[in-house]
């Protein structure tokens, strides 16, 4: 298994000296509530999640904040796509369209077209067979317009009753991160939605575990730990194939993406220091 070293560049969340403050007293409650039950009361200047490239844009959630950004990624300008009463967390793109599915930790998926001039938020679900959702974190999307998200709230090995939720049926198999087992399975995917034989693909060491994933065209897997600051790639097939060092940005980096010209790009950032 070789070992690469990966170069960044700072994204400019906020102007020097500056702490973000919320707009609203609405914002400030919210940001207060993630922290606490998040990161235990620590204050955050951000927290970076949600990845998703269309075209040369990368777009990116701020957490406590109900922000979504919009980064340039030739030249690594942000602006602002919206801010609101939420907690955005997973992005995902649908289709071949410009329009985002969000999911969000206060309880709904929703979808957002960011080209606009006022980008609305559109709910899609905050519900399922009546029941409430726990708290959806992260998501993906098929050609056709197919929809998993993952519904984990606050669970753990505590409390192992997270679900993955199908909106239409597509594809053939699904990888979920499982961050508190230190693994990822993978869950073969039946025409119906069902699914059978679910298997831990791969397990991974050290305090935390691995959170997000990506795959490229060859069907390769890069998974983001996210406290070791080192990405896995392994083949389609679980064995290992490449380790890239994320030691410049350190450890805290969950998400990651392919970007760039050809998608050849892989795109990872810290999420409370706004660096990728």
């Amino acid at each position: 298994m070789s070992s690469i070293d990966s170069s960044t560049a700072e994204l400019s969340v906020i102007k020097d000296g500056e702490k973000p403050r919320p707009r609203t007293t609405a914002h400030h409650n919210q940001m207060i509530s993630h922290t606490k039950n998040q990161k235990r009361g620590r204050p955050l200047d951000c927290f970076l999640e949600g990845s998703v490239v269309c075209g040369s844009t990368l777009y990116l959630t701020d957490i406590p904040y109900g922000r979504i950004f919009a980064v340039d990624i030739p030249t690594k300008l942000r602006s602002l796509a919206i801010q609101y009463d939420g907690e955005p967390n997973g992005l995902a793109r649908h289709g071949k369209r410009q329009q985002l599915i969000i999911a969000g930790f206060k309880l709904e998926i929703l979808s957002l077209d960011p080209t606009v001039v006022e980008p609305k938020l559109i709910p899609i679900i905050d519900r399922f067979n009546g029941e409430r959702l726990k708290g959806p974190n992260y998501l993906v999307t098929s050609e056709d317009g197919a929809i998993l998200f993952t519904d984990q709230g606050m669970t753990g090995l505590q409390d192992p009753f997270g679900k993955v939720y199908l909106l239409d049926s597509s594809g053939t198999s699904l990888f979920v991160a499982m961050t508190r087992d230190n693994s990822f399975w993978l869950t073969p995917l039946y025409p119906d939605g069902s699914v059978q034989r679910t298997e831990r693909f791969a397990s991974y060491f050290e305090v935390g575990g691995p959170d997000g994933l990506a795959t490229d065209v060859e069907g390769n897997l890069s998974v983001v730990h996210s406290t070791l600051g080192m990405v896995f790639v392994q083949n389609k097939d679980g064995t290992p194939r490449a380790r890239v060092t994320t030691k410049s940005c350190g450890s805290g980096s969950t998400n990651l993406t392919w970007g760039g010209e050809e998608l050849k790009t892989l795109l990872m950032w810290r999420v409370n220091r706004a660096r990728f």
